[in-house]
């Protein structure tokens, strides 16, 4: 098979240079393909790929202003518009080991250093093109979420036994993890092991144990994979995820700079680290991560206003207790922060509300009390008088800027209208229930865990009423736990079942409201739903 088979193939070349465009064109023209097409700028390539489907995309990482190679190749995979039948090539001369490794980290289907000959492109696109053939239908049905079909065609191919067997199990355990079987992903993960190390198959295994909570069997397995090959960078990140779990956050932060000094250029690992010195009461380490940041959010599809909000709080936090705050140049950065912010992701819904009420909460922490109160007033009148409408993460916004101000009563009510706005984002929700619980004590915790624990035995022992009135206590010391509130909720339907009393359903009512912005993803959703539908048909029975 000569490449002449795929001519009907679409190609697009990527670089800023005419000359590496037009000789690039002119090899492929030479190995007989016909439709190809080029372009100098990553934004052209977005553009281009909102209206063209590209089978193959060859990519110098350098491309001058604007995105670099690596840039391009995450947003196309982000927005879901490089397909899995795609595939995309970085062509480069860069040695850089940072540029190198976090080109790698997004897994390009090939990396190519120049100068690259005829030959060497020949047989890179043959070998690629063949293995994306045999693939096509496992590819395809990815491409239109249909897992499942994705499944049965890998059961089908790996039946079949050709040399893409590995291939195909790499796919299916993959396939799996995204459907939620993770012990059927286990087994086909441990399949391959038993005939070859793959470091793949070791990680895959890593995050199904993370998945069901085996943070043990994670964790060896993780140290396993990074002592063989320290350039696993994902597998760092995943550990340093469970020691930061464990509150093991000197190890946690230890893991993170070792990933960036062999990658450092990517803004999500960069804000990790700021996150971690954080915690670490390590604020220099912590600006000066939060800085590369927001260099790197220029052209990251991972840049989020909230990054540039988070760090210009934690200036005006650091600052707060100078004579003369405003004075310092931080609190100065920390406004030409929400500025460029506003500039930055000027096209997102509410961001000068945003921006206005970041404003307002640097100006109460560093003591403008008056200047805060007047900001908020502002945007929330417009609020109130329906000329914007501000969205889940404003509100949420909003009430940090009250709790700042010291107005708590006011910042839990707005966390829950955030929450009811965020209905279905579960990264927003778990945000927000995590700004709901900033003010509890270490001690309320342990108490609280405490407590919890005594009604739950007194619950299995079968002592229901003297359970509910121990889980009443606990819920106090921590009003959003999930889990405790929706513990009292299941004792007291398992009390009403033998009493009757409509004050139980009532009060049971009243605990699973608490949580009801519970997550889907969490653990405890289930049980959330199970619970609901119980209480709805205990008080459709009462009508």
């Amino acid at each position: 098979m000569s490449l002449e088979d795929y001519s009907k193939k679409r190609f697009l070349i990527v670089d800023e240079l005419d000359s590496f465009r037009f000789s690039t064109k002119k090899t492929l023209m030479e190995l007989g393909l016909k439709l190809i097409d080029s372009a100098s700028s990553a934004q052209k390539v977005v553009t281009g790929f909102e209206n063209i489907n590209y089978d193959i995309v060859l990519c110098n990482y350098e491309l001058g202003k604007g995105k670099n190679g690596q840039e391009l190749l995450e947003e196309l995979r982000h927005r879901k518009l490089l397909k899995f039948t795609g595939l995309f090539f970085i062509i480069s001369a860069e040695v850089e080991k940072g540029k190198v490794m976090g080109t790698i980290e997004n897994e390009p289907d090939g990396y190519l250093i120049k100068p690259v000959t005829p030959k060497d492109l020949k047989d890179r696109l043959l070998k690629s093109l063949q293995m994306k053939d045999a693939m096509r239908t496992i590819d395809t049905a990815i491409d239109e979420e249909d897992y499942h079909a994705a499944i049965s065609f890998c059961d089908r191919k790996i039946s079949d036994k050709d040399r893409y067997l590995v291939r195909t199990l790499k796919t299916k355990a993959w396939l799996l993890t995204k459907v939620n079987e993770y012990d059927q992903a286990k087994q086909v993960y441990e399949s391959i092991l038993q005939a070859n190390e793959f470091t793949w198959a070791q990680y895959g295994l890593a995050k199904i144990a993370v998945k069901q909570k085996d943070f043990s069997c994670a964790t060896d397995l993780l140290k396993n994979i990074i002592s063989k090959d320290p350039y696993q960078l994902d597998a760092m990140d995943l550990l340093a995820e469970i020691y930061k779990q464990q509150n093991n956050i000197p190890e946690a932060q230890a893991l993170v700079q070792k990933a960036i000094a062999s990658s450092p250029n990517t803004l999500l690992r960069q804000k990790a680290l700021a996150d971690l010195c954080i915690q670490n009461n390590q604020e220099e380490e912590a600006i000066s991560a939060f800085r590369k940041m927001v260099k790197l959010s220029d052209q990251s599809v991972f840049a989020k206003p909230q990054q540039f909000f988070e760090f210009a709080n934690f200036l005006a936090f650091t600052s707060k207790d100078d004579e003369t705050p405003e004075n310092n140049p931080l609190i100065k950065e920390a406004f030409d922060l929400i500025q460029k912010g506003g500039k930055r992701f000027a096209s997102k819904t509410n961001i000068d509300e945003q921006s206005k009420l970041v404003t307002a909460n640097i100006h109460a922490t560093i003591g403008n009390l008056e200047e805060a109160q007047s900001l908020f007033d502002q945007v929330m009148a417009s609020n109130t008088n329906q000329e914007i409408q501000l969205d889940a993460e404003s509100i949420q916004i909003a009430a940090a800027t009250q709790a700042t101000l010291g107005n708590t009563e006011s910042a839990e009510s707005l966390l829950e209208r955030a929450a009811d706005l965020a209905n279905g984002d579960d990264e927003l929700l778990s945000s927000i229930y995590k700004q709901l619980n900033t003010d509890i004590t270490s001690k309320s915790r342990k108490e609280a865990a405490s407590i919890n624990k005594l009604g739950i035995k007194l619950y299995s022992e079968g002592d229901i009423e003297q359970s509910a009135i121990s889980l009443r206590k606990a819920v106090p010391l921590t009003p959003r736990h999930i889990s405790l509130n929706l513990n009292l909720a299941q004792v007291l339907l398992k009390l009403h079942k033998t009493t009757k009393e409509t004050d139980l359903l009532n009060e049971a009512d009243m605990y699973l409201n608490k949580v009801r912005h519970t997550p889907k993803h969490h653990r405890e959703y289930k049980r959330y739903e199970f619970l609901v539908n119980q209480l709805n048909t205990r008080k459709m029975k009462q009508v």
